[in-house]
């Protein structure tokens, strides 16, 4: 397992540079000046989450660092069977960056795996596998999963309109649908 992406030149990313070699974790993190390192604040009264909040960079990637991850991406190809794409809408997976990444891994036999973001999956298309959870599903299909029919159905929407492989749906404490 590695991990590939933009931080900041912050605290942040030095502990996260540091919390994954302590695992053994190759990584790839290039700094970007006057980026934001994400982190999560929440605040938790007993089990309950009460608050969060964020301090985070949204804004795209530069140009450079979209050419220095694509260029890692190339040379380590062979070395991995799958990419997980993580998109949480910061800015590293732009749509272009996205499906030239895809269309890559294809080429080399690599399957792809998106955990999506947004209402826009065009940038997904290709992919082996998406996994919207049942709320992105409907958004992303305009179809109302009230029941198992309508459940398949969205699955197959999915599949069939951004060109997947596989399409599964997380229902949350009911488990999946594949």
């Amino acid at each position: 397992v590695s991990v590939m992406s933009v931080v900041g030149n912050d605290d942040n990313a030095k502990l996260l540079k540091h919390l994954l070699d302590e695992i053994q974790t190759k990584s790839f993190l290039i700094e970007q000046k006057g980026r934001k390192t994400s982190k999560k604040t929440r605040i938790v009264a007993g089990n309950s989450q009460v608050f969060r909040f964020d301090h985070e960079s949204k804004n795209n990637i530069s140009f450079d660092n979209v050419k220095s991850l694509y260029s890692k991406l190339v040379e380590k190809i062979k070395a991995y069977d799958a990419i997980l794409l993580a998109d949480y809408g910061k800015g590293v997976l732009t749509k272009d960056f996205t499906q030239k990444i895809i269309a890559y891994a294809n080429k080399n036999n690599v399957k792809t795996i998106v955990d999506p973001y947004g209402s826009d999956y065009t940038k997904y298309k290709g992919a082996t596998l998406i996994i919207p959870n049942k709320e992105e599903a409907q958004a992303v299909t305009n179809i109302e999963i009230s029941n198992d029919d309508k459940l398949l159905d969205a699955l197959k929407a999915i599949q069939k309109e951004f060109e997947t492989e596989h399409a599964i749906i997380t229902l949350a404490e009911e488990g999946i649908a594949v």
